[in-house]
């Protein structure tokens, strides 16, 4: 997206959870405590990657900041990042598993269970934020995703917040 003025692009940076969604949905009513026949699919998602993928789509210059495992999911994630623009080189890579959410649905889509393994997100704390204040300083619109820690929400919210 070009702001209008100047031609120049609308500079975003998003900070949120990027993670493997795996999803299994089999293909009869779902039964607890017993193997249901269906399919897996694996996807890249997570709230700040969604929102940063779709700004991407719009035109804008995207920065992403997510906290990203070195194992090979992060590595497949980073990549598609990449893959559609979205530059995720300021992003912690640690050694905790890549944020993954497994959700399990009935044969009509609906939810019967998850597990949301995020605990590598605990790295966008508020020192790596300062740490990359430098980016933010610069971004023409900053987008925070709700699942970020609530002291790194705050920290956001105090230097870059515009108030009420």
């Amino acid at each position: 997206m070009y702001d209008g003025t100047m031609g120049k692009r609308m500079r975003a940076v998003v900070a949120g959870g990027a993670n493997l969604d795996i999803q299994g949905m089999s293909r009869a009513p779902f039964l607890a405590a017993d193997s249901n026949p269906g399919r897996v699919s694996r996807h890249p998602g997570g709230v700040g990657r969604n929102i940063a993928e779709n700004l991407s789509r719009l035109g804008w210059d995207l920065r992403l900041l997510a906290a990203f495992g070195t194992d090979p999911e992060g590595d497949w994630l980073v990549e598609d990042c990449r893959s559609k623009g979205i530059d995720p080189s300021l992003s912690p890579r640690t050694e905790l598993p890549t944020p993954s959410y497994l959700c399990l649905l009935d044969p009509k889509g609906f939810l019967v269970g998850a597990v949301a393994d995020m605990e590598a997100m605990e790295a966008l704390d508020p020192s790596y934020f300062e740490s990359v204040s430098a980016e933010l300083d610069e971004a023409d619109w900053i987008v925070a995703d709700a699942n970020l820690r609530a002291d790194s929400l705050a920290w956001l919210a105090s230097r870059y917040g515009r108030g009420a």
